[in-house]
């Protein structure tokens, strides 16, 4: 059978393939991470491109989709100079998208899966791909048109590597200063590697993972509210619930029931709009 030039998948497909090291026979170079606010306001979306990076070292995220596939896959007519440029690990993110775009290109890319050998489905994912690569140069050139896209540098490293801690600790630790400890750095330092890396300072990537966190336990078992406090760390449940509230609007139960009631709602829909 046929090896496979590019897969779509959940970050929890990732944590279960690296779990069980089924990467390392794989000719993945090229992975998009795509994240949709889960919901549904669109100021959190993005993008980020990893060039060259080994999956295993990715902070995955278990809400995101990743579209994982070789450079080859690309036309050797696509000039991108990214790719030209560097063989190194290259992190690139992007905000300021299009809710509806990604979220139409996430259900292609899942329909296509299922033909992921077939050479219609090559096409339509190297078309996708191409047309990613191209947003994010045409986003940072926008926004920063004297900067080149540099390989992962310092800031990169100690952001990526503050990424790994957090995911690791955060139920435990939830100060910048713990972290920027175990780092040996200052909190200043590790905000400017943050910001200019992942566009996000220390403090708020802490609450994000926190957040996502909560929001994968409320949505995927039935544990109560009190028990999730308690398992993120948090003693008051009411604090928890004030913390949830403000970082999306919603109390816990309520995003409970609007993500159970949401596969409910996308078939009627469909149903409706056929």
């Amino acid at each position: 059978m046929e090896m496979n030039t590019w897969e779509i998948l959940s970050g929890e497909q990732i944590h279960t393939r690296i779990l069980n090291k089924e990467w390392r026979n794989l000719p993945y170079n090229i992975i998009f991470e795509l994240y949709l606010d889960p919901i549904g306001l669109g100021h959190d979306d993005y993008i980020t491109l990893f060039l060259n990076w080994q999956i295993e070292h990715i902070a995955y995220n278990s809400l995101s989709y990743y579209l994982v596939l070789d450079k080859n896959l690309l036309r050797p007519e696509t000039d991108i100079d990214i790719l030209i440029d560097s063989e190194q690990p290259a992190a690139i993110k992007i905000h300021d998208l299009d809710q509806s775009y990604i979220f139409y290109l996430i259900k292609m890319l899942l329909k296509s899966s299922e033909l992921s050998v077939s050479k219609l489905s090559r096409q339509f994912v190297r078309n996708v791909a191409e047309q990613l690569l191209l947003s994010v140069m045409i986003n940072r050139i926008t926004k920063e048109p004297e900067t080149k896209l540099n390989p992962v540098n310092r800031y990169s490293l100690l952001a990526f590597d503050f990424v790994d801690r957090v995911k690791a600790c955060f139920q435990k630790h939830k100060s910048v200063h713990y972290y920027a400890k175990k780092l040996g750095v200052t909190e200043k330092t590790l905000s400017k590697a943050t910001q200019a890396t992942l566009k996000i300072t220390p403090k708020e990537l802490i609450q994000k993972t926190l957040t996502e966190k909560a929001m994968t336990l409320l949505e995927h078992t039935d544990k109560s509210v009190k028990e999730i406090s308690y398992e993120l760390g948090i003693k008051e449940t009411n604090n928890f619930s004030t913390f949830f509230k403000k970082m999306t609007n919603i109390t816990p139960l309520e995003y409970r029931n609007l993500k159970r009631q949401l596969p409910t709602l996308l078939k009627k829909g469909s149903q409706d709009s056929q």
